[in-house]
């Protein structure tokens, strides 16, 4: 489990640096609208999930060996009352990655 998450790392910081395959935006042009990737995003997400191995499922078996208990309330909340934690927050992380999130990282939420 730790090669995988120390690959997933350093993977994740090869597809940061800046190469000449790199896009550059102009800094005038309108950013698309919030949920909609931009052309770069979209490639390098897709080239990350290329170099992931998407398909192995083995590591939600293994997130769920050896579970004692889950959350049985919705929110956890500060001694003021604040809500702290919401479970219910992320219902939406299911499936593949949309084009706007790197795909390792959507795999990560989901386990």
């Amino acid at each position: 489990m730790r090669i995988v998450y120390g690959m997933a790392a350093a993977i994740l910081l090869g597809a940061c640096s800046q190469g000449p395959e790199t896009e550059t935006r102009d800094p005038a042009a309108k950013a698309p609208p919030a949920g909609v990737a931009t052309e770069a995003t979209r490639a390098a997400n897709a080239a990350m999930a290329e170099r992931l191995p998407l398909e192995d499922t083995s590591d939600f078996v293994d997130a769920t060996r050896g579970l004692l208990a889950q959350l049985k309330q919705d929110t956890i909340t500060d001694s003021e009352g604040n809500i702290v934690w919401q479970v219910s927050r992320r219902d939406f992380i299911e499936g593949d990655s949309p084009d706007t999130v790197n795909p390792s990282l959507w795999r990560q939420e989901r386990l």
